[in-house]
């Protein structure tokens, strides 16, 4: 029950007085406490099992992308978040002190796929590579500095929300295939 009330007081405080989270530059991580720890992953996982580490070690990926998408995202918007003291951190900091950490988030989450495919261990985690997939063609833009750009940033942020939403169909998918392989 307080992991559920302290994600409903994160959902509620993201935009709402006192804290206005995303407006102060906090909105990243409550959305990165909000959408992985909380709900999701650790109630379900506690509830039908027992405390385990494991919710952990497969939520880390998406965990790290989630703040990572906030960044991308506040990118096209930034004029605007500008124009109405939406103090995010790509308001606060600048594009050019926040593209690095989108490249360096992403980066991190794809590296967090090696912990799951050494505890899985089976060919379902090739499943893992659709993710990986669209988050290298946002990478790999947003690395050359094509985020510059209108076109540019639009294509890194179209495969980045897709490769970011695939990290959880991925690992849904790993965890369904591997309990239907082996008789649950």
């Amino acid at each position: 029950m307080p992991i559920g009330v302290l994600g409903i007081l994160i959902g509620l405080f993201y935009t709402a007085p006192p804290l206005k989270a995303s407006y102060c530059g906090f909105g990243e991580i409550f959305m990165a406490i909000g959408f992985t720890f909380t709900i999701p992953v650790f109630i379900g996982y506690y509830l039908q099992r027992e405390f385990s580490w494991l919710p952990l070690i497969v939520a880390l990926p998406w965990t790290v992308a989630v703040p990572a998408l906030k960044i991308i995202r506040e990118f096209p918007d930034y004029e605007a978040d500008l124009s109405v003291n939406r103090r995010n951190l790509v308001v606060i900091f600048g594009k050019e002190k926040m593209a690095p950490v989108y490249i360096l988030l992403t980066i991190c989450s794809l590296i967090l796929f090696v912990p799951i495919v050494i505890i899985i261990k089976e060919m379902v985690v090739l499943v893992l590579l659709l993710p990986t997939f669209f988050l290298l063609r946002s990478l790999i833009p947003m690395i050359k500095g094509e985020w510059k750009d209108k076109e540019g940033l639009d294509t890194i942020c179209k495969n980045g929300f897709i490769g970011m939403l695939f990290i959880l169909v991925a690992l849904t998918g790993i965890f369904i295939l591997k309990g239907l392989l082996s008789g649950f």
